[in-house]
Order: structure tokens, then sequence, then C-alpha cells
């Protein structure tokens, strides 16, 4: 039997029914909102180009020009090339810190965000910081961005508030 595939369906037949998945899947992903979540022990990478880097060295800077972190939640602002907490707050050094997760999300679909002229997309960050003292806590960056978010790829357009460092757990 040339020409056929296990269960008797043909090759043209085959590649067809891929066609229509492959179609069918993009068409999904052009009108739906997309929400992707990252942990570092995904195989899956994330790629985030942004107009500041990638998420880890956002945090490794804001970490080095602040000489630490606070142990509350507090807004940032952009300073220049550089982001920075808003006010005033008590910084405490950090012995060691890592990503735990990185989110992102876009609020419509590719089709409706480019019929409003509006291509953003929202990323969320999860830190885990030990302090020197040995105390620790768990922060969330969120951020939005102009650009665009589709699964793990987000490529920013430049733009957009520093965001909030959002305090998750203290102990």
């Amino acid at each position: 039997m040339r020409g056929r595939v296990a269960g008797g369906m043909s090759r043209r037949a085959l590649a067809l029914a891929a066609v229509g998945l492959m179609v069918a899947a993009a068409a999904y992903a052009l009108l739906n909102p997309s929400d992707y979540y990252h942990r570092p022990v995904d195989v899956m990478p994330v790629f985030v180009r942004d107009h500041h880097g990638d998420p880890g060295s956002w945090v490794a800077a804001l970490i080095a020009r602040e000489g630490g972190l606070p142990k509350n939640g507090v807004g940032l602002t952009h300073d220049g090339a550089d982001v920075g907490l808003v006010r005033p707050v008590e910084v405490y050094p950090v012995a060691d810190w890592e990503l735990q997760g990185i989110s992102l999300r876009t609020p419509y679909g590719l089709v409706e965000a480019l019929r409003r002229q509006e291509l953003v997309y929202g990323i969320a960050v999860e830190v885990a910081a030990r302090y020197v003292d040995g105390g620790a806590a768990v922060f969330r960056w969120d951020a939005w961005r102009y650009g665009f978010s589709l699964g793990p790829v987000a490529l920013d357009q430049g733009g957009g508030p520093a965001g909030d460092l959002v305090l998750t757990s203290l102990e």
C-alpha cells in the first residue's frame, strides 16, 4: 500500500489535517489573549526583549542601585535609564536572590490589539530574596509595557511605567 500511513490515512489527508491544525492554532493565538507563566525549572525558556534588558538584570540593577531591597511593597520609577524606588523607604542589604517565575499576559488578542492600535502586555517577575540579617521575602515586580507577548515571547517596543514591587511574603 503506497501513499498510506498507519491506520489507512493517506499522506495527503494527514498533511491537510496537520495544516488545518496549524491554521486553527494560529487563529486561536491571534484572536485570544495570551497568558504564560514560566518557572526557572521549565524546559521551555522565556524570551523577553525589553529596553531594560532581561528580567534578571532588572532585579540585579535595582538591588545594586538601591543597596538592597525593602521589606515592604513600594512603587518603582524610571530615573533616566535606571529603575529605582519611588519614595524613601528603608532598604536592607540582600545576601542572595533568585527568580521564582515570570508571567507574561496580554489583555486581548493580537488582532484586537492592532484594531485598537494598542499593543501592550503585562509582566510579573517573582523574586525570592534572602537578606544579610537572615530574613527572607518574596516580591512580585508588576509592570506593563508597550509591545507584544505571545506565549513565552515578549517583544518590547519601549515605554511603560517601571511598575510596583509587591511584597507577597516575609519571613
